[in-house]
């Protein structure tokens, strides 16, 4: 059995308050850092048992830095502007509120963050997820 953030007992559905939600650093390595000083903050909704599935919320502040991909992510974007570039083949995606993302694992990108930006990811990983 679950319970949701009202404290209600749920086995099965559950609701998760954004706004209410704990968002912890998530620090880049140095290394990995092109331009400006990106911080990147990140709360977990939910982790399935297995830890297959992990959902979340990411933010984002202004800088350039490379990332590989540790699962396979959806993303929905509910603020700012990112442009994401595949190091595999150049390609270009550019990220807006109301854009829906979807990033390989393994695959390193360089994301580009020009407004401070805001995401609700879901990772998914039949190993397991690792951040």
């Amino acid at each position: 059995m679950t319970e949701n953030l009202n404290r209600t007992p749920l086995s099965y559905m559950q609701t998760y308050p954004v706004d209410e939600a704990a968002f912890e650093a998530f620090p880049l390595p140095p290394d990995s850092i092109i331009a400006g000083d990106p911080k990147t903050e990140v709360a977990t909704l939910h982790q399935t048992e297995s830890g297959s599935v992990l959902a979340g919320v990411s933010r984002f502040t202004e800088g350039t830095y490379r990332y590989t991909q540790t699962a396979d992510e959806i993303n929905y974007v509910t603020r700012g502007r990112m442009t994401i570039t595949s190091d595999k083949d150049d390609q270009k995606i550019e990220c807006t509120p109301g854009s829906v993302t979807r990033l390989d694992k393994g695959v390193t990108y360089t994301k580009a963050i020009t407004e401070p930006y805001e995401e609700i990811f879901v990772m998914f990983d039949g190993d397991g997820v690792q951040m």
